[in-house]
């Protein structure tokens, strides 16, 4: 990785103004320097709120690797410091596994390796971190996600609930860790107990758009159109065209029980708003042409994938950048 250039490339936020209430959300949060769960979230609010990204100059980053036999667990935990501080995030995640490697009991440098392999998309590594951190520290909560993400993945629904009932309801778990509770019940058929496990979320200011929409994904998905629509119509925000994923959301869903109208209506909004975007073209395209959309959530782990990409974007929004990118790559 000698000379290697790294870019930062700032990227418009997906969830306009809901990053609006994430300071007051995430205290408890997660401060990027030094990634603690359970420490105090700062963020950009400004950018989030004004819906301008963070703006971040280029950098270029030099990282030496030097062989595992001349170098030193010292040397290779600041090299490691160095390369997360530059964001060299595949440096970082290699730094310290090296430095792991020599205190592999340390459960600061698991929680550390572990954030950066998952970030950096090494899952399979970091499953087998998350697995060990967990056995160290059972209430980890991102280890604890992942591993209940796992489950769920594999169609353990029952195995994924039982881990995430078991989660700490503080820090960013105490919005995480509900949503995707909703779904692994949502997976065991049990959509009267899915809704009310987002319940939590009504007393969360701006989270309340999720709960409605996730409400309305479950009901959807259960084949109950009738408290479907209800959700979906509480979901929709009074700036329809700022939520391009709610946007998505209602308008197949009133394609799907034909009305196309209310549904085109949504789109170009959207358009009128945004008369750069193409984003809405093919959603217009397929009601001009008789088509007819699937569910966004066709499954309970769809609607698991759905509320980590929705946590996601909310979170990089605020500039956590690392559990942003850990919550996108599960």
């Amino acid at each position: 990785m000698d000379g290697s250039r790294i870019q930062r490339r700032s990227r418009a936020p997906a969830w306009g103004r809901v990053a609006a209430v994430s300071l007051a959300l995430l205290s408890g949060g997660c401060a990027q320097s030094d990634v603690r769960e359970g420490a105090v979230l700062s963020g950009n609010s400004a950018a989030a709120m004004s819906g301008k990204p963070a703006s971040a100059a280029p950098l270029t980053v030099e990282v030496s690797h030097t062989s595992s036999s001349s170098s030193s667990p010292f040397g290779d935990y600041l090299a490691g410091r160095h390369a997360r501080n530059v964001h060299d995030m595949g440096a970082a995640a290699d730094m310290f596994s090296r430095t792991l490697a020599h205190d592999p009991a340390n459960p600061n440098l698991l929680r550390r390796t572990f954030y950066l392999m998952a970030a950096e998309g090494r899952m399979d590594e970091a499953m087998d971190l998350a697995r060990r951190l967990v056995e160290a520290r059972p209430d980890a909560p991102i280890a604890g996600i992942t591993l209940a993400v796992e489950e769920a993945k594999a169609g353990d629904f029952t195995a994924a609930e039982e881990r995430l009932r078991a989660l700490p309801r503080n820090g960013f778990n105490s919005f995480i860790a509900p949503m995707l509770l909703a779904w692994a019940l949502a997976g065991q058929d049990k959509p009267d107990e899915a809704v009310e496990a987002l319940k939590p979320l009504a007393g969360k200011g701006g989270l309340k758009l999720f709960l409605d929409f996730h409400t309305a994904l479950i009901r959807d998905l259960a084949g109950d159109l009738k408290a479907a629509e209800v959700a979906y119509g509480k979901a929709a925000p009074d700036d329809a065209a700022s939520y391009v994923r709610i946007i998505e959301g209602i308008g197949r869903f009133y394609e799907r029980i034909g009305e196309a109208d209310k549904a085109r209506a949504l789109y170009t909004q959207y358009e009128a708003k945004h008369p750069d975007s193409s984003l809405m073209a093919p959603a217009l395209k397929r009601i001009g042409a008789g088509g007819r959309p699937e569910r966004m959530a066709g499954s309970a782990r769809d609607g698991m994938a759905e509320a980590l990409f929705n946590l996601a974007s909310l979170l990089q929004q605020e500039n956590v950048n690392e559990i942003s990118l850990i919550l996108a790559r599960l």
